[in-house]
């Protein structure tokens, strides 16, 4: 007997105990419009012919790693029906599955369910469909390829996204939800444009090394969540509020808490010819710094104006606040 049979009979039961007990009919009106929604259930029901879910930890574009819905049940899918892309319907990638993505394609309706985990290592797009596009609950890790989300295209993460290599492009919509975190463990790179809820996290852990120094991209005109700085192997100088031509404006709607540095320096404004005059960070909670060596308006470039404009507290528990350069660093 299967899920309908059985809520079915239940509720036919229901309805001869109610007619039984003298139960007036107007109460029954409602017990018999569920008998007539359920009569459209079956052990499918949520399901759709085409949707793809994970069936194991494996690569992308290998068929056992998938089980598509054929309208009866989960099956492996043949070599005619293929891996999912954005022509199929819903994608699941479900706990404790870990998918490779190692072959170029266009997805759509991805969801990657809590304990799930998707590891990018080719060229990913984005496709506008119905609903979210790319729904993140679980762990995207992209060690290489390039992600791009195509206009109108909308991606939320709810869990925590890992970055370590490749561009992020983006023309439609990227929505770190509350409590979600960006792990930036890209040696420089950019940090994506999006929309970063209060209680979002934006995390730079990228051990930066070589000659020359780092410079981080896309803090410029962003508002960010909590902001945390710690890239535990930095051994050069690495700039965070740059490049930009005049002035540089970046805000910080929770904590902005620096941990350490390495053995580097983290410079809040860049050096050189793209060395903005004036740079402003809003700070919406804490200013915290743990360690590390920090100058704030460094001597490159010639004078500047660095402004913290902080409504929460300053702590300093350890490491080193400095500025080098003949600018000033007024903290509001």
């Amino acid at each position: 007997m299967n899920i309908y049979q059985k809520l079915s009979n239940s509720i036919r039961r229901t309805c001869r105990t109610a007619f039984a007990s003298g139960i007036q009919k107007r109460f029954l009106t409602p017990v018999f419009v569920v008998v007539l929604m359920v009569g459209g259930v079956s052990e499918g029901w949520g399901q759709a012919v085409n949707d793809y879910r994970s069936a194991a930890t494996g690569n992308w574009n290998t068929l056992a790693t998938w089980e598509r819905w054929d309208g009866a049940a989960w099956v492996t899918p043949t070599a005619g029906e293929g891996t999912p892309n954005n022509t199929d319907g819903a994608i699941t990638i479900r706990s404790p599955h870990n998918v490779t993505f190692n072959a170029n394609a266009t997805v759509d309706q991805v969801v990657i369910e809590s304990g799930g985990t998707v590891t990018q290592t080719a060229n990913m797009t984005i496709a506008n469909g119905s609903g979210t596009d790319f729904e993140v609950n679980g762990t995207p890790n992209r060690t290489g390829g390039n992600l791009t989300i195509q206009a109108s295209a909308a991606m939320d993460v709810n869990g925590t996204y890992t970055r370590n290599g490749g561009t992020l492009t983006t023309t439609g919509t990227l929505t770190f939800n509350n409590n979600s975190a960006y792990n930036h463990t890209q040696n420089g790179g950019t940090i994506p444009t999006a929309t970063w809820s209060t209680n979002s996290n934006c995390n730079i852990t990228a051990a930066f090394s070589g000659g020359g120094g780092t410079t981080i991209s896309g803090m410029d005109g962003q508002t960010f969540g909590n902001v945390t700085y710690n890239p535990t192997s930095q051994n050069n100088n690495v700039w965070l509020f740059g490049p930009a031509a005049t002035s540089f404006s970046t805000t910080i709607a929770g904590n902005f808490t620096i941990v350490g540095t390495g053995t580097g320096t983290l410079h809040f404004r860049i050096s050189g010819g793209s060395n903005p005059t004036t740079v402003t960070a809003n700070i919406g909670g804490n200013f915290s710094i743990q360690g590390g060596t920090i100058d704030a308006n460094n001597s490159g470039g010639g004078g500047a104006t660095v402004t913290l404009n902080l409504a929460g507290n300053y702590n300093q528990t350890g490491g080193t606040l400095t500025a080098t350069g003949s600018g000033t660093v007024p903290i509001n």
